[in-house]
């Protein structure tokens, strides 16, 4: 520990969490108390299940991980900043803030995900198990109360992608709608199960633009395709 008459400072702090380590090092402002804090941690340990509580339908796969980030706490938000979340065959990095004010609800991400395979690193979500495919996830935008806003939304999964552009208001005034989604599945059944049945060996594409306002949400250029069946329309 060092204090300097504003700042006392911390380094090489090691802990455990059950069968995880923990190292962090940081900074507290005196004046500011925890509002004015900052923390380097690296959290690794041999099984991720002794770790994460119950998530209820999400079953993620057993085994090693490391986590490592940068946080930063003041009066009015929280961030993290450099995150790097790694497991065998897939690995998480980008940036996450959420606001602490009472007012309302704000934050902001930037987030990347790469593997080689998904079922490996996800297990199962609400039944749906992944097969063994490659994956890439790239999501930046925020959420501002009832706007969700999208700067970029890209999934690949295996030779499946979804791609996603724009805001979503979900509140009763609606300011602000503007929506594009795009989704290409060459064959569901390479997606992998749904409750231990595989999905069926057919083809699915979507495309679809949402604007809205205070007097009503607006679908155009609709366009989905099943297997050999068409639906256009707006």
């Amino acid at each position: 520990l060092r204090f300097d008459g504003e700042n006392l400072r911390f380094s090489d702090v090691l802990g455990e969490v059950g069968s995880s380590s923990v190292r962090a090092d940081g900074e507290v402002r005196i004046d500011q108390g925890f509002a004015g804090l900052r923390v380097d941690f690296d959290l690794a340990g041999p099984a991720l299940e002794d770790l994460v509580a119950d998530l209820g339908a999400i079953e993620l796969q057993p085994g090693p991980y490391e986590l490592s980030s940068e946080l930063h706490l003041d009066s009015e938000r929280i961030r993290f900043d450099d995150i790097e979340y790694s497991r065998p065959f897939g690995e998480v990095r980008g940036s996450f803030g959420m606001a602490l004010n009472a007012s309302g609800r704000e934050m902001t991400f930037d987030l990347t995900a790469r593997g080689d395979d998904l079922h490996q690193v996800l297990g199962t979500v609400y039944g749906f198990e992944a097969e063994e495919m490659a994956f890439a996830f790239d999501v930046r935008g925020g959420l501002r109360e009832t706007l969700i806003s999208l700067d970029k939304l890209d999934i690949t999964v295996g030779a499946a992608t979804a791609n996603a552009r724009g805001e979503l208001d979900f509140g009763e005034a609606r300011r602000s709608t503007r929506f594009a989604l795009d989704v290409n599945v060459p064959d569901m059944a390479r997606l992998g199960s749904l409750n231990g049945l595989r999905l069926r060996e057919q083809g699915f594409a979507l495309h679809v633009d949402v604007r809205g306002d205070r007097e009503r949400i607006v679908v155009e250029n609709l366009s989905a395709t099943i297997d050999e069946s068409d639906v256009h329309g707006s």
